[in-house]
């Protein structure tokens, strides 16, 4: 009713539009339409993006991801990870494991960390050709991948995620301190060349690993197993190292894992049979 400054509005009588407004760079976009509708969802929202750490290591995976393209943007399975510097999460897509982000607060990539452990197992994983190198980044996608819930059945769920994770972490240590306290420990007695009194050190932390995750029903980081897997090799023990590797892919829940450990594993199995003949 414009002019009409004498007409007092009654709250009850109209309604109020609000416009919101997001924004996202047009690759992104332009990759996002280009997805499955499973993939995609319904709905696009250009979330904080997280640099994977170490990149440099995965220079093969990450072309291999790109193809012909300069960029891409695909679905990406997330998971918690440990690392001597703490929690992580580790990113994979297609079954290739693509890089870990680090706990590191200058970047804020504690707040992808802490997503990710209250259930954000999906997300969205950019990677661009660079002149000199291949990028990647990862961000946590909006939609669930639980589907919609009642209230009643959403606080059910929240009530057992909680309990599942009061368990986990109880069951998170061995010997009352956390993995990676025990895991700063190994990795000094294996930078000094200590290989067999580390190894006595790292199964039992290790196994008491694999058995928290499997509370959560979480896979569990590959760093331990290929900690234990280098230094098996140092000590010429093929047939060891084959047994922790085949124990890792065995507690995959939908591929063998990490390209690198793919490959150790096959010249472990090498060895151990010239060994033998």
């Amino acid at each position: 009713m414009p002019g009409d400054s004498d007409v007092d509005l009654d709250e009850s009588s109209y309604s109020a539009l609000i416009l919101d407004l997001q924004g996202s760079w047009p690759e992104h976009l332009s990759a996002w339409l280009s997805l499955s509708d499973e993939v995609r969802g319904s709905e696009y929202f250009e979330t904080e993006w997280y640099v994977l750490d170490y990149q440099s290591k995965y220079q093969d995976e990450l072309s291999a991801l790109l193809g012909d393209a300069d960029f891409v943007v695909l679905s990406g399975d997330l998971s918690l990870g440990t690392t001597v510097r703490g929690m992580s999460v580790d990113v994979y897509t297609g079954g290739i494991y693509v890089g870990s982000i680090w706990p590191r607060k200058r970047y804020g990539n504690e707040r992808l960390i802490a997503s990710v452990r209250s259930g954000s197992a999906v997300g969205l994983v950019h990677v661009k050709r660079w002149s000199d190198n291949v990028a990647a980044q990862v961000s946590v996608s909006s939609e669930s991948d639980r589907g919609f819930l009642w209230l009643d059945q959403r606080l059910r769920a929240l009530e057992e995620q909680r309990r599942s994770w009061d368990r986990y972490e109880e069951a998170n240590k061995f010997k009352g301190e956390s993995f990676d306290v025990w895991g700063l420990r190994i990795l000094e007695l294996k930078n000094s060349g200590h290989y067999a009194e580390a190894l006595q050190m790292l199964i039992p932390v290790m196994n008491a690993e694999f058995q928290a995750n499997e509370i959560i029903d979480r896979d569990t980081s590959s760093e331990f197993t290929m900690q234990a897997a280098i230094m098996y090799r140092k000590l010429k023990d093929y047939d060891n190292e084959v047994r922790v590797l085949e124990r890792f892919f065995e507690s995959r829940r939908d591929w063998d894992g990490p390209v690198a450990l793919v490959k150790r594993y096959k010249r472990a199995c090498t060895l151990a049979r010239s060994r033998k003949t």
